[in-house]
């Protein structure tokens, strides 16, 4: 993967950890002042994290992370392909298709995509005996 983006300055690593942060801030139900006020910065500056236009450094990330009780290497994922993270069960309305479910947030918390990948496969299985579909 390229680190560089066509925009100057911003790298396809600075918007996949800036989306991470704005997805771990939605599950967390904070708003971007919120964390702005946890982490000691203004509302304006959280935007630029979560856009990707400001690079977040290792301290701050590190604030972050305690501020929105996540590990930081969670913070990171999706970053060898630069996509955006995918919620378990997103299809699943109702259960985790809502990041602020209970069941998405402690997924969220595994810092090993492969141990998270499991643990959602165990589950829909599971739920396959019961007549879910996966979408």
């Amino acid at each position: 993967m390229s680190a560089k983006s066509s925009e100057a300055g911003r790298t396809l690593v600075d918007a996949a950890v800036g989306r991470n942060v704005k997805l771990q801030r939605g599950a967390a139900g904070l708003s971007e002042g919120g964390l702005g006020r946890r982490i000691g910065v203004k509302l304006r500056q959280v935007l630029k994290y979560e856009n990707g236009s400001d690079r977040i450094g290792v301290a701050r990330l590190t604030q972050i992370a305690a501020a929105l009780d996540v590990p930081v290497p969670l913070l990171f994922d999706g970053i060898a392909s630069a996509s955006p993270p995918v919620w378990p069960f997103a299809s699943s309305p109702g259960v985790t298709g809502d990041p602020r479910s209970p069941l998405s947030r402690a997924l969220a918390t595994i810092a090993d995509a492969e141990v998270r990948g499991s643990l959602t496969a165990l589950v829909e299985r599971i739920a396959a005996q019961n007549g879910y579909v996966r979408h």
